[in-house]
Order: structure tokens, then sequence, then C-alpha cells
């Protein structure tokens, strides 16, 4: 029997050459703190659109999602003790797990394994080897604040791959079906469908079943540049029924408020997002991001706003969720009809359920840095333990309080610790963090150089050139990759920093030949 056929949406993609990193970027009338040290970050014009040039199109002043700003809400009215981790399963080509900006957004068992399938291959190893599946799970869930690459939507997000989708792109209804069945039985809250293609009864049938489970389902309107009215074998978004609307349709937009040129549209069409000159990861290379345009970024971009209201509001249903994205929808006059109700907007979306659902104890105004790891379902580590190789009385951590900046000081000098991996890789705790009242609590101690990896790590600036870390400040450069390999270093261990992060924080030592 010949399978149906369907085909992802993604335009043409372009890889993008190195950024400079953007750290100081001023907004008037918002908090700077909530605009992330992302290198990549003021090209996400669809997360905050400022109207900055992005690939020759300038774009139009608040025409985006206003996701910074609902970061700032959360922080400042719900915060992460009424947070709860949220399982989207990418249904597409897989996800490239190894990802810097995404391996710690994968959902894992308790044994570090991928949680996901690959019905391409039939095995449980849902690698990308296209790179679409790898560009909507960006969107979704890339780390924020990691003064690297992109910011993903929702931190809270963990990412279930459901591969369905082969390297060119292809699959069948078969697949599909089985894919949303598997994700809606194995703990799935928002299903992510950046597809199109031979939609058949039997498909609705599985998405009634995911929508009875209380999932989230989210698909792509398709990028020929038709109305759907009257297409009903398109796409699963025509999958409704009276008094039910079970899936989100969306449609694209671009950077200036008008519609993406190839979207499709029509009465089927929920809500629109951006979906033009979307800059996300890829798979080429385990630090690779592209831009890329179609209702497939717009379908994601929507699924990370979905996944972030779901993860403030654990309990509210799925119809509640949905309800409050096409309800809150952000109204742009250049957008035509068959659009649907408007453009998703996060903090809309998060105010709309906030004031039915917002929980008894809501956060003062000093947001949280502590991570809930008893809610985090890949993360069996115990937040209150501390595995640093300093002795307690060697050293103290201290932050100001409503700064997240956290110092080490050792030897009556302090210095800055530049990242969460940092933290992390000395192993220190948040609860050893002495969180002080004035800035000269902290300004006593002397300043010095930031605090780097620990010895033996690996790392490269903007250029190729890629450091081994000796007794703690030095960074010595490799001069060939077989040194490197003979030191036993493997490709995907190199952190990515930045140049002012070199310069502050090592001693550069002599070059590494053999």
């Amino acid at each position: 029997m010949e399978k149906k056929l369907f085909a992802i949406l993604a335009a043409g993609c372009l890889m993008l050459s190195a950024a400079n990193p953007a750290f100081a970027l001023t907004l008037g009338g918002f908090r700077d703190k909530y605009i992330p040290n992302d290198t990549m970050f003021s090209n996400q014009w669809a997360l905050r659109n400022t109207g900055q040039l992005v690939r020759l199109s300038r774009g139009v002043n608040d025409v985006d999602m206003d996701v910074p700003e609902a970061w700032q809400y959360i922080d400042e009215n719900i915060g992460d003790a009424n947070r709860a981790y949220v399982i989207v399963a990418v249904l597409d080509s897989g996800v490239n797990y190894n990802h810097t900006d995404l391996r710690e957004s994968i959902l894992k068992d308790e044994d570090g394994n991928i949680k996901g399938y690959d019905f391409v291959n039939d095995d449980d190893d849902p690698a990308d080897d296209n790179g679409h599946g790898t560009m909507m799970a960006g969107i979704i869930a890339a780390k924020r604040g990691n003064l690297r690459g992109i910011s993903g939507i929702n931190s809270y997000a963990k990412i279930m791959p459901v591969k369905i989708l082969d390297k060119n792109g292809v699959g069948n209804i078969e697949n599909l079906k089985k894919g949303i069945r598997y994700a809606a039985d194995n703990g799935a809250e928002v299903i992510s469908m950046s597809l199109v293609g031979n939609y058949e009864e039997s498909v609705g049938e599985a998405i009634d079943y995911a929508y009875s489970k209380g999932i989230i389902l989210v698909c792509a309107s398709g990028s020929d540049d038709i109305n759907l009215d009257g297409n009903t074998k398109k796409t699963p978004i025509n999958n409704e029924k009276p008094g039910q609307n079970s899936i989100l349709g969306v449609s694209a937009i671009s950077n200036k408020g008008n519609r993406y040129g190839k979207s499709n549209y029509g009465k089927s069409i929920d809500i629109s997002a951006p979906g033009e000159s979307v800059i996300s990861t890829y798979n080429r290379t385990n630090l690779s991001y592209v831009y890329a345009s179609g209702t497939s970024l717009a379908a994601a971009n929507v699924s990370g706003v979905a996944s972030l209201v779901k993860s403030c509001f654990p309990e509210a249903t799925n119809k509640e969720v949905i309800s409050a994205i096409i309800n809150s929808a952000k109204d742009i006059s250049t957008l035509e009809d068959g659009m649907g109700a408007g453009v998703a907007d996060a903090f809309n979306a998060i105010e709309f359920m906030a004031n039915d659902m917002m929980p008894e104890n809501p956060a003062d105004e000093t947001p949280s840095d502590e991570t809930p790891a008893d809610k985090n379902p890949s993360n069996d580590n115990d937040e209150n333990s501390s595995n640093s190789p300093f002795e307690p009385e060697e050293y103290k951590l201290m932050r100001l309080n409503n700064d997240l900046t956290v110092f080490f000081i050792q030897d009556g000098v302090k210095r800055g610790i530049p990242r969460m991996e940092v933290f992390d890789a000395w192993g220190f705790s948040f609860s050893d963090v002495d969180v002080v009242d004035t800035l000269e609590e902290i300004e006593v101690f002397e300043s010095g150089k930031l605090l780097g990896f620990p010895e033996g790590w690996v790392v490269k600036g903007s250029d190729l050139t890629v450091f081994e870390i000796q007794d703690g400040d030095i960074a010595r450069p490799f001069t060939n990759p077989d040194a490197f390999i003979a030191h036993g270093h493997k490709w995907e261990d190199i952190m990515q920093v930045t140049d002012f992060e070199i310069l502050n924080s090592y001693e550069i030592g002599n070059p590494i030949a053999e």
C-alpha cells in the first residue's frame, strides 16, 4: 500500500556568520536585566522588535511577541517557586541534542538517556539529519543567558524529540499518527508540529486522543500562499469540531507586521506569529545557527509561548491556555484578514491567565535565582549540596539583593562569575550564596579577574582558536587538531565563550603543539 506523504515547511536556510556579543542593549522604559546576554539576541526580532535591521529588512517597533516583557512579569509577579517544567514534543526531523544551546533543554531519563523516539528508523535515537527539527527546538527552548547564540522563549521547556521526517524532510501519515500518540502517552504537555500534507481523518483521531489527555497542540498552516478555506485535506489544523478548538493553527508574519508572503491564510487560522528571517539553532555543527522563513518558524514560536504560559500555570487546562493565547493576541493594524485573532503575545497571554489563575502566594519583587530541581524531569542533582573542590572556609559566594551577579571571594579578592556554566563547573551551590543588602559589603574586597572554567576545560572565542584551561587561570591554545585529540578532548566539549571572557579571565599560556 502506498504511503501518503507530507513535507516540512522550511524555506531555504542561510548559514549565519559569527556575530558580535551584544553586552549593553538599553531600551527606554524597559529593565535592561531582562535583555539576555546571548550574542545573537539582537537579531531575534520575534522576541523583541525595536525596529532593528535583520537581514537587510528594518522592522517596525513592537511587531513582536513581547517575550522579555513576559520574563519580567513572571519574575516580579509569579516567581520560579510557582513554575513547573513543561515537556514539549517536537514532531519533526529529530533534534541535534548535542548542540551547545540545546543540550540542557533536552528531556532525559534518570540515567541521562534522551527521552524521544525515531519513527523513521524505528529506534530510540531521534537525531536530526535534516536540520529543521533543531531549528524548531531552538526557538522554543534554547538556553537563555549563556553568552552565546540565541534565547529560547521558555527556559522551563524540556524538548522531547519525536522524529517522523527523514533526511529530506518527508514523512508519512502513519508515523505522524504514531508520533502524536507517542507524545501523548509519554508526558508531553505541548505538541509542536511544523508540517503539512495529505491530511486524513485518522490523523484527526490521533489529535483528538492527545487533546483528550490535556495536551496543547500547535500546527503550521503551510507556506503555499493559498487560502485554506475549502482545502480540508491540506493540514491538520482543519481538525475542528463544534465547540472544540483542539489545535492551534498558525500563520506567519514579517518584522513589519504584514503576512509573510508565502504564508497560508483562511478561517482555520487561529493565531499569527513571526515567521520571516527567524534565527535559530541548526544541526550542521554543535555551534551552528541559521535564518529561515516559513510558517514552521511561526508554529514553533507559538509552541514556545504556549509552553511558557503552561509553565507559569501548571494547573491550567489545554482549553484555557489556547483561549488565553487567542483572546490576548496583539492587534496589529497591518495584519490582513485570514490571519487569526492577531499576533501571539507572551506577555498578554500570561497576564490574561493571571487575572483568573494567579497562585495564592506570588513571588515578591526579588527574582529567584534557584532552579527548582525537584520539578526538573532530567535533573536529579541535589541543589543544596555543594560539590566544589574548594573547602568552604577557603572562599565565599556573595550577591547583592535584586542583582543575580554572583561573586567568588577568596583571599580578600572578589571575582565575578560570568555565566551559569562556570558556577556549575566549580560545583557551587546556590544555598552557599550570601545575599547582602548593600553594595558596600561587596566593594570592600579588591577586584580581580573574572572566574573562568576549572582546569581541564576547553574553550574558544570568536575565532577558531581552542584553549585548554590549566592551573585555573592559564589558557593554552592548541596549534593543531592532533594535539587537541591527543589531550583526550572531544569537539562537542568545547565551550563557546566571548573574547571578553578570555581576556578578562585567563592568562594566555604557551601553545600546545603535541
